[in-house]
């Protein structure tokens, strides 16, 4: 493995279980069907009762890539932005919502590589997109063409795992409800209400506290919330939240490692090159420069 695979491995391990697979070759021998990541992100589902979405690695090594950047946007604090997809918007509005998007779905899923191997022993072969239950039953399958991943991946991933009517997200706050004790339950319905009742300001801290102090168990029921009602205040909240949980790398990558931006003929920040070099490996601008986040990336790979 050379030292650009070694970061991007880096970069995606701690987010999508199994994202190595993305970076090796297929076996032509026997599989063991359950490797350690992949109890690890069973034994994850069942704790913390998140449904796992599974993404069926694909065979060639440029629909990987793909796959590889697309999964990349989820958790990285400067995802990339699809030039050829803006629709007059700003790209900071895009990375924005990508973000926001990207951390909604780190909150009520576990995401799991799984190569065509292993999905077939496990789950069948229909499908190169699954939804399971904690319980490891198979909710959902969908078929994505891995030649042309769509350009609002993160979204399209986020619906995919909630359900196009919120069918799967509402059946998980039902079961995270019924996990909750009467007390805690009760407390959060409390914070709810005054969050999203205005005109009562003197217990709003209060409400909030009790939310943030929720984080990771607390995010699908928010969630859920949020997409019944429109409350800005509720959702300022609900951002808050979804911040506290660890799921973001660097936005800048140490020096010497290939910035995906630059593949895309992107400066790696706001300039769009003027002549677009899809397959020149550049290194992007401030890369150079030892920062704090860099120096907490390396400290976590180590």
């Amino acid at each position: 493995m050379d030292r650009r695979s070694f970061i991007a491995a880096g970069v995606g391990a701690p987010l999508v279980f199994g994202f190595t697979e993305l970076l090796s070759r297929e076996s032509t021998g026997d599989v063991d069907p359950r490797p350690t990541w992949l109890i690890k992100a069973l034994a994850k589902m069942k704790e913390k009762g998140l449904p796992g979405v599974i993404f069926v690695v694909p065979e060639s090594k440029e629909q990987k890539r793909l796959l590889a950047e697309a999964l990349h946007a989820i958790g990285y604090e400067d995802p990339l932005v699809d030039w050829a997809h803006l629709d007059g918007r700003e790209p900071e509005a895009v990375r924005s919502e990508t973000r926001r998007l990207g951390r909604e779905l780190s909150a009520t899923t576990v995401l799991i590589c799984l190569d065509r191997k292993r999905a077939s022993l496990l789950f069948g072969t229909e499908g190169n997109r699954l939804l399971i239950s904690p319980a490891g039953r198979t909710l959902a399958r969908a078929t994505v063409d891995e030649k042309k991943l769509e350009p609002g991946f993160v979204q399209s991933t986020l619906q995919f795992a909630h359900g196009k009517r919120g069918e799967h997200l509402k059946d998980q706050v039902t079961a995270l409800r019924a996990r909750l004790p009467e007390t805690r339950r009760t407390q959060i319905e409390e914070a709810l209400a005054v969050l999203l009742k205005p005109g009562r300001e003197d217990k709003l801290e209060t409400s909030r506290r009790r939310l943030v102090d929720g984080v990771v168990e607390l995010a699908p029921w928010l969630i859920q919330v949020r997409d019944a009602t429109s409350n800005e205040r509720f959702e300022t909240r609900l951002q808050e939240v979804l911040r506290k949980l660890p799921i973001v790398s660097p936005s800048r990558l140490p020096f010497g490692t290939e910035d995906l931006e630059f593949r895309r003929g992107g400066c790696g920040s706001w300039v769009r090159a003027t002549t677009p070099a899809p397959t020149r490996l550049l290194v992007a601008c401030g890369m150079a420069k030892t920062r704090p986040g860099h120096r907490r990336f390396l400290a976590f790979l180590k």
